[in-house]
């Protein structure tokens, strides 16, 4: 009985240590982009269903919105989840609060988190499916080559394109999940057109600042790789003379 107390007692006091050392003031960066990967699954669940309650309507051309409680709900965890990204980041750089769960994970969390609602947005036909498909193809390229050269220690920094694209897509998807979620009325081709320039001009764009941002970040890379091997080439021959 007294060795059952301790055992207990024991794995309570390294319970208590795990929690006190997972709440340390240096992992709320860590702490942000936990709550960001939980927030991926409400979103998606609420952009998913359907809702009857309308909160507002309205008029663009001769295409009508509705936006409804579940995509307001939807687009509100949304905004959390990139308030969460800009945090986690600032903080970080801010105090030196950098850790190898969050050089691993707020990327990851960054990519699903923009990369499942532009594909559940396309599955609805509110954007362009080719668009998507463009967007990650560019993201599966540059970091396929980001962890292959990541082995020779070599990484570049985002370029101002690549910032561009990250808060164009979080500022396109706001407008798309509450404000061009609910089109109704699309009854002839005369306003279907209208309602594809409206809905995907956002998307484009951030289609474009992505393939800019990926061509010069493998640009970027090619140009530090052959300065490596010059490097490499430069010192062989001082070794040889």
């Amino acid at each position: 009985m007294l060795s059952r107390s301790l055992v207990l007692m024991d794995q309570l006091i390294s319970n208590n240590n795990k929690i006190h050392k997972l709440f340390k003031i240096n992992n709320i960066p860590n702490i942000l982009t936990v709550f960001r990967i939980l927030f991926i699954p409400l979103i998606l669940v609420f952009l998913a269903l359907d809702s009857n309650v309308i909160i507002y309507s309205f008029k663009i051309s001769s295409i009508n919105y509705q936006i409804s409680l579940y995509d307001l709900l939807a687009g509100i965890f949304f905004i959390l989840a990139c308030i969460t990204d800009a945090l986690d980041g600032y903080l970080a750089r801010k105090f030196n609060w950098i850790s190898d769960f969050g050089k691993i994970w707020d990327p990851i969390a960054d990519k699903v988190l923009t990369t499942s609602t532009f594909i559940l947005l396309a599955s609805q036909n509110i954007t362009l499916w080719y668009l998507i498909v463009i967007m990650v193809s560019r993201d599966t390229i540059v970091d396929a080559y980001r962890l292959t050269v990541a082995k020779k220690n070599i990484v570049v920094a985002a370029n101002l394109f690549g910032k561009l694209k990250t808060i164009f897509q979080m500022f396109s998807l706001i407008i798309l999940i509450i404000v061009f979620n609910n089109p109704i009325g699309l009854y002839s081709n005369d306003n279907l057109w209208q309602y594809y320039l409206v809905q995907n001009i956002l998307v484009f764009i951030c289609t474009i600042l992505s393939v800019i941002s990926g061509i010069i970040y493998i640009v970027q890379i090619n140009n530090k790789i052959k300065l490596l091997k010059q490097q490499e080439e430069n010192y062989d021959k001082q070794e040889n003379n």
